[in-house]
């Protein structure tokens, strides 16, 4: 069976079906600001968890990330996306199981119709958010993942990373993000309140279809 692992805040900003321009917001009164970049040039990257719930497994084809350059315009900048697949927390001892930061897995880039924006200023078209299709072709157990992934572009601001956003909230996840001036990965704080954000992706594959044993009867 196809699956659809939706990992997104952004995603409950848009009607099934419809094609229409929405907003995902900083609540600057709540203190938000903005969540830090993942450039590949400079070395940048975040990373977020997943669970494969099936018990046979997922194929994963595809993962959606979402970025944005400021002042891009609505035509995607997004030049390149580079992912790695680990087997656990990668600031606490997990290990790289697929992928690399050599090949370029960017399928495709389009603009989402939706704008990062503050609560102060919701009518602000400098953010479009691009959504980033990489392919991916793996199989994973059930278990606990994480994914890790950095952009490239050709506009002159970032690409910057739009955390999950959920109105009344200023925690939204457990994401963390890796700087190549540091060489660790810390959590991936807001820069106006300090709080750990979790980062939307959009998982695509299908279930591992679970195998018939032959076996004889005595």
């Amino acid at each position: 069976d196809a699956f659809l692992a939706v990992l997104a805040g952004l995603l409950l900003r848009r009607s099934a079906g419809l094609r229409r321009v929405a907003w995902v917001f900083v609540a600057a009164g709540a203190g938000l600001a903005t969540i830090s970049g993942f450039q590949f040039l400079t070395g940048n990257r975040m990373g977020d968890d997943f669970t494969v719930t099936d018990a046979a497994g997922w194929q994963v084809d595809t993962i959606t990330f979402f970025a944005y350059q400021t002042a891009s315009g609505t035509t995607s900048t997004i030049t390149g996306v580079y992912v790695q697949i680990w087997n656990g927390d990668p600031s606490a001892g997990g290990s790289v199981i697929w992928g690399d930061y050599v090949t370029n897995r960017l399928a495709n880039t389009a603009w989402t119709n939706i704008y990062r924006v503050l609560d102060t200023g919701l009518t602000d078209t400098q953010r479009p958010i691009m959504a980033i299709v990489a392919t991916i072709g793996t199989t994973l157990a059930q278990g606990t993942y994480w994914v890790d992934f950095s952009t490239a572009g050709s506009g002159a601001s970032g690409p910057w990373a739009p955390p999950i956003s959920i109105l009344g909230q200023t925690t939204t996840g457990n994401g963390l993000q890796y700087t190549a001036s540091s060489g660790i990965w810390n959590p991936a704080l807001d820069t106006g309140s300090a709080t750990q954000q979790g980062l939307p992706f959009i998982i695509e594959g299908v279930v591992v279809p679970v195998e018939l044993q032959s076996f004889d009867v005595e």
